[in-house]
């Protein structure tokens, strides 16, 4: 047999086939191993050995006629090997369309169908040094009046059976459905392998891309994790995997209405077109491709709470002051709900004995920013009065407003003692604008001792994890002036 160069074994048996007279042909009967035909294969550098034999000799058929003719192949090696058998290089003589040619069958299939393709009649999974056999048989009925014609091969079938061999196939099933879970698109997946060794060694890499093939993202699954889920591309979920971002949409910006929550949707991001269908082809090497589109966000069972967290808090820059000096208080207002909140206020009234020297937070183009933080109805020295801001902007998940930042003076003739200042801040909901705000409480408590008094190491104010570290000593630390607290309360506003 003559060996070259090639991916695999082939060997080609070619047959003719010519309607008008009757064939026979002899069985390969009592088969040996010897006998059959051994096809080799190399996984390092492959060779191909090539034979024909005429599989029916006698080229004359008539109505009635049957026959099959089957060809024993062998493994050589060099281990268990792939064996396909197919039909090829049909050609049907003269006209086609000819009666004869949906009479005539092969395989119990009109010959006519095997026209123009390549049609694989075997595909065994073969250890080395087995061996099997593949029939061809074909069938001209009785009762068939076609083909009939004076001239010989008017009508005639010619065909090649090939038979290969290689390395067993490596294939990569994957069951992939896109769903809506926790407010956001996942891809979950169950992979199957054929052929591949150790497959819970490998990794599974899954590309994704657009329909035009531009590269959207590569995810690695990790070895031996053969389901799971993967994220759509363009989503973003919490420490708690519920999704806080999605394809398409951004965070509202200055000027502009949210379509929902404190996000717009907005058809210019790159991200959008993440929504269409996508392809993602997973590979271990084989690889399997599959074709998803973006599901429905939030169908029933898949959306999740939205409420708003928001919280307030406000940190004296010292825990002890003397009479006639200044210092700072620091407020902030952040949400770490999953719900947008607007309109926002906080309001501040200041304790008689203290004057706001200046107001500090970030302007423009900082958004959300507090607009319009001043202090009206102080007396005429300028001490007490109210702090009133409103934020410019709706205070999303994780946000937190710029920090308001207020410097004041103590009035010198301030008594000894603690001096406590609360802030508050009020919020609406706007998927139920017609519920009351919901308002929180911020303090810092400051200890005032007599004006010229040192002060050293007074540090900042002490809050309320501060307080319980301290346990036992709080009490001591109070009588001795040095401790400062800030106590948060949560309280709807003042209308309930």
């Amino acid at each position: 047999m003559n060996r070259l160069l090639a991916r695999s074994a082939i060997f080609v048996v070619t047959a003719a086939l010519i309607g008008a007279a009757s064939v026979s042909s002899a069985a390969f009967a009592d088969t040996t191993y010897e006998d059959a035909i051994g096809l080799s294969w190399s996984p390092t550098g492959p060779y191909e050995g090539t034979t024909t034999i005429p599989m029916y000799p006698n080229p004359r058929v008539v109505p009635g006629d049957t026959d099959s003719k089957t060809v024993w192949v062998r493994n050589d090696g060099p281990a268990e090997g792939q064996l396909k058998a197919t039909i090829t290089n049909v050609v049907l003589g003269g006209d086609v369309n000819d009666q004869f040619y949906k009479d005539f069958t092969i395989n119990g299939q009109q010959v006519f169908d095997y026209n123009g393709v390549d049609t694989q009649v075997a595909d065994i999974l073969l250890p080395m040094g087995d061996t099997t056999s593949i029939t061809v048989n074909y069938e001209f009925p009785e009762a068939a009046t076609s083909g009939n014609y004076k001239e010989q091969g008017t009508v005639s079938v010619h065909f090649d059976l090939v038979l290969s061999i290689a390395g067993p196939e490596k294939e990569l099933h994957m069951n992939a459905r896109a769903i809506c879970q926790r407010d956001v698109a996942r891809v979950f997946y169950d992979l199957e392998t054929v052929g591949v060794e150790n497959p819970d060694s490998l990794p599974v890499t899954a590309t994704w891309r657009q329909a035009d093939g531009t590269l959207v993202r590569v995810d690695t699954i990790p070895a031996g994790q053969t389901s799971g889920s993967l994220l759509w591309p363009g989503a973003v979920v919490n420490d708690d995997d519920i999704a806080v971002g999605w394809p398409g949409w951004r965070v509202v910006k200055e000027g502009e209405t949210p379509d929902w929550e404190n996000y717009v949707y907005d058809p210019t991001l790159d991200s959008t077109k993440w929504r269409e269908p996508l392809t993602i082809t997973f590979e271990m090497n084989p690889t399997d491709v599959v074709t998803l589109e973006y599901p429905p966000v939030s169908p029933a069972g898949c959306e999740v709470p939205r409420d708003p967290g928001v919280y307030i808090t406000k940190v004296a820059s010292v825990g002890t002051v003397a009479a006639g000096s200044n210092f700072d208080y620091t407020i902030e207002v952040g949400n770490t709900g999953l719900g947008a909140v607007h309109p926002v206020t906080l309001s501040d009234p200041i304790p008689g004995n203290l004057k706001v020297n200046t107001v500090s937070t970030a302007g423009a183009p900082t958004y959300p920013r507090w607009d319009g933080c001043a202090v009206t109805g102080a007396n005429s020295a300028g001490y007490g009065g109210t702090l009133n801001c409103t934020l410019n902007g709706y205070l999303g998940y994780n946000e937190v407003a710029p920090a308001v930042v207020l410097n004041v003076t103590v009035n010198a003739n301030t008594p000894s003692g603690s001096l406590t200042n609360v802030a508050t801040e009020c919020a609406t909901d706007p998927d139920t604008p017609t519920v009351a705000a919901l308002c929180k409480d911020a303090e810092a408590v400051v200890n005032i001792v007599p004006k010229g008094t040192v002060v050293s190491g007074a540090g900042l104010s002490m809050t309320g994890s501060d307080l319980a570290m301290a346990g036992g000593a709080v009490a001591a630390l109070l009588a001795m002036g040095f401790a400062a607290l800030t106590i948060a309360k949560r309280r709807r506003s003042a209308e309930e």
